[in-house]
C-alpha cells in the first residue's frame, strides 16, 4: 500500500491510468527526451544520474541552473522536470548540432545525433557489425538477427515467403490429398508453391 500511495501522489488519483506528454513520460524521474538542433538534426538526450543530470544542466544552463536547489537530487528534480525539459529543448533548438556537441562534450554530457535511414545504411559501425543485411537476389535491406552469437549466428533466408509457398505441407496435414489440393488450385482458391492459377 506504501507504493501504491507513493505512486498515486504522482499521479494524482489513486490507478490513475499514467499518460505520455509529447516525448516525455508522466513519471519523469531523470531529464531525457528528443530535442532538435537549429540546423534541423535530431538529438537523444540522456541522464540515468543526479551527477550525469547535472552535467546536461551546467552545458544547457550553465552553474545557475545546475547548482539550483530544486535539481540536487533526481527525486527533486522529478517534481520540475517541465522547467529541466524547457531548458534543454530551449538550448537545443537555439544552437547548431556542431555547437550542441561541442558545448556538451565540455561538459560530458550525454547525447547522440537521432540516425535516418540514410545514416544507417551508411554508418560504417553498423555496417562493420553486420547490421543490415539483404537477401541475394532482393534489393531491399532489413534489420539482421540480433544479437550476434558466435556458435549459433543468425541468418536470414528470405524476405517473406511467396504466396502459397507452403499451402500444399498445410493442407496436407489437415486431411487433404493431393487430388483435392490440386481441384482447389486449379479453381483459383488457392496457390501452390508461390503461383496462382487464373481460370
Amino acid at each position: 500500500m506504501q507504493a501504491l500511495l507513493r505512486f498515486d501522489e504522482r499521479l494524482g488519483a489513486l490507478f490513475h491510468s499514467p499518460r505520455r506528454n509529447g516525448l516525455r513520460q508522466p513519471m519523469d524521474f531523470a531529464p531525457g527526451g528528443m530535442f532538435r538542433t537549429s540546423d534541423g538534426v535530431w538529438l537523444t538526450v540522456s541522464a540515468g544520474s543526479a551527477e550525469t543530470a547535472q552535467r546536461l544542466l551546467r552545458a544547457v544552463g550553465g552553474d545557475a541552473l545546475a547548482d539550483d536547489p530544486r535539481f540536487a537530487t533526481l527525486a527533486e528534480m522529478s517534481h520540475h522536470m517541465t522547467v529541466v525539459f524547457d531548458a534543454i529543448n530551449d538550448f537545443v533548438t537555439q544552437h547548431t548540432l556542431a555547437e550542441v556537441e561541442t558545448e556538451f562534450a565540455r561538459h560530458d554530457a550525454v547525447a547522440s545525433r537521432v540516425l535516418s535511414v540514410e545514416d544507417i545504411t551508411t554508418n560504417a559501425q553498423i555496417r562493420h557489425r553486420g547490421d543490415i543485411v539483404s537477401v541475394e537476389g532482393e534489393p531491399t535491406k532489413v534489420i539482421g538477427p540480433v544479437p550476434h552469437l558466435s556458435a549459433t549466428p543468425g541468418a536470414l533466408r528470405w524476405l517473406g515467403r511467396a504466396p502459397g509457398a507452403d499451402t500444399r505441407s498445410i493442407l496436407c496435414e489437415l486431411g487433404f490429398d493431393d487430388k483435392q489440393i490440386t481441384a482447389l488450385y486449379e479453381a483459383g482458391i488457392i496457390g501452390l508453391d508461390g503461383t496462382r492459377n487464373t481460370p
